[in-house]
């Protein structure tokens, strides 16, 4: 249940919120050989981070989160950070998992192990009719294998890195990610 939790409450975030197009939402998921994982979720928002009121706005709208879905109290740490980057502050959610999670086999992504030592991740990012058209990251998903990366149908690779860039358009159609390291 955890693991599912997380990411259909980041989905609805991502949906209610995201729209407004001043968040950046970026996941990572990281896998280890005995198939547990650490999840951290970051949402950064960029406009009107300087105005308290916004801040505040900003800061109920995680405060509502975490109660309407006891999964981010109680299994999940929250940390907050200020960001002031080339001329641009952003205010940066991160919730972290407290303990790692099993994650091998769930209704919305596969991790497994082959025979020959490679390990496989995929998962179904499934179409939201809500979503446009548009060309504009709806968020970033970065995965780590417990080995180097042999090939995904990622936007970048980085050795043991996969990083997707999920547009507008993509989550209208719906998309798989793929990723399947080496096996040595």
């Amino acid at each position: 249940m955890q693991s599912k939790s997380i990411f259909r409450i980041i989905a609805l975030f991502v949906a209610t919120v995201g729209l407004l197009g001043c968040v950046d939402n970026k996941e990572k998921i990281t896998f280890y050989a005995d198939g547990t994982a650490d999840i951290e979720a970051i949402i950064e928002v960029s406009e009107d981070v300087d105005d308290e009121d916004a801040r505040n706005g900003w800061h109920f709208w995680i405060w509502t989160y975490r109660y309407m879905f006891p999964e981010l109290r109680e299994n999940y740490t929250l940390e907050e950070e200020f960001v002031s980057e080339s001329e641009t502050e952003r205010l940066r959610f991160i919730f972290k998992n407290k303990k790692r999670l099993k994650l091998q086999n769930t209704e919305w992504m596969s991790f497994t192990k082959a025979s020959d030592g490679t390990f496989m991740f995929s998962s179904t990012v499934p179409k939201f009719p809500g979503a446009d058209e548009d060309e504009d990251i709806a968020f970033e998903l970065t995965v780590e294998m417990p080995k180097e990366i042999e090939s995904a149908n990622a936007t970048s690779i980085d050795g043991k890195i996969a990083k997707w860039r999920i547009t507008w358009e993509q989550f209208a159609r719906g998309l798989t990610l793929k990723a399947v390291t080496k096996n040595r």
